[in-house]
């Protein structure tokens, strides 16, 4: 397999002045550009180059404050990859279900030789960034450092709060993991992990913040009907006792463990971060049902 490091170099240092700078309106399309130009044909060599890519773009969002105008600027260029021309074949080899979430999977084909399945995607898919974003899922971690905790708080926040803003964006479509983190922080006692009661919070807070409004527009008021495959991946917590998947029930549960959840946070930014958000939660709910009335 090839060696990308010095792309990844060169891509990772536009990205930080990009960030860190006041860069020109054809910034995040240049370095769209640079990464499709940069992208390998050898087949083997897709996973090489896309992973530590998008493992690149994670470890920023994860560095850049929830609030910092860099979330919204690491947003815009992979907007602008997911614009790049369709005119570019990539395949993935290997087990599909690891490289991206179930609903983003075009065509797949069987290798009649080893039985392996390629994925033929184009950038406006987002190969791989699918697979990245799994990565980042399981936790956060409860540390007995006070500092340490911190940064794994801080890091999951922001994390989450990008993830969001893709969604909010349309840049991404996928629903899986804000439902989980929401089921996470809003559907169980948080009382047994207390260190980790503010993080939770804050992070339903931000994917309300910042996606909240497409989520209810596309999720929860044309309500799915889910197969027992979905029932059980997007299964209620220990204390909702509605239906699995998004529902206006569930929607209304969110809000009100928000302002519940609101008045046992040890800081008032996060205290005021969830009664915001449930609050936006309510007023967009009643705007979209006010006609059915």
């Amino acid at each position: 397999m090839a060696d990308f490091t010095a792309q990844m170099q060169r891509i990772e240092k536009r990205l930080d002045e990009y960030l860190g700078g006041q860069p020109s309106a054809e910034a995040p399309a240049s370095i769209a550009q640079t990464i499709a130009k940069d992208f390998p044909t050898a087949e083997d060599d897709v996973e090489s180059y896309l992973g530590p890519l998008w493992q690149s773009v994670t470890k920023l969002a994860q560095g850049a404050s929830y609030d910092h105008p860099a979330q919204d600027k690491l947003v815009n260029m992979v907007s602008e990859v997911m614009l790049l021309p369709d005119d570019q074949e990539i395949r993935i080899w290997g087990d599909v279900s690891n490289y991206t979430l179930p609903h983003t999977l075009t065509r797949s084909k069987i290798s009649q030789a080893d039985g392996r399945h390629m994925k033929e995607a184009k950038w406006k898919e987002l190969p791989l960034l699918g697979a990245e974003f799994r990565e980042q899922i399981n936790g956060p971690e409860s540390a007995d450092d006070e500092t340490e905790q911190a940064k794994i708080t801080q890091s999951w926040i922001n994390f989450h709060a990008f993830a969001a803003r893709l969604n909010g964006k349309g840049v991404t479509n996928w629903w899986d993991i804000p439902l989980w983190m929401l089921r996470q922080g809003l559907e169980e006692d948080l009382s047994s992990a207390p260190k980790l009661h503010d993080c939770h919070i804050m992070t339903a807070a931000e994917i309300v913040e910042h996606s909240g409004a497409i989520m209810l527009a596309s999720k929860v008021i044309p309500t799915e009907e889910l197969d027992d495959t979905e029932k059980r991946m997007f299964a209620p917590g220990s204390l909702f006792k509605g239906e699995a998947g998004y529902t206006p029930e569930r929607w209304t549960f969110w809000a009100r463990r928000l302002r519940e959840e609101a008045a046992k946070c040890s800081s008032d930014e996060v205290k005021n971060a969830a009664l915001r958000a449930a609050r936006l939660m309510e007023v967009w709910l009643d705007r979209s049902t006010a006609g059915q009335r």
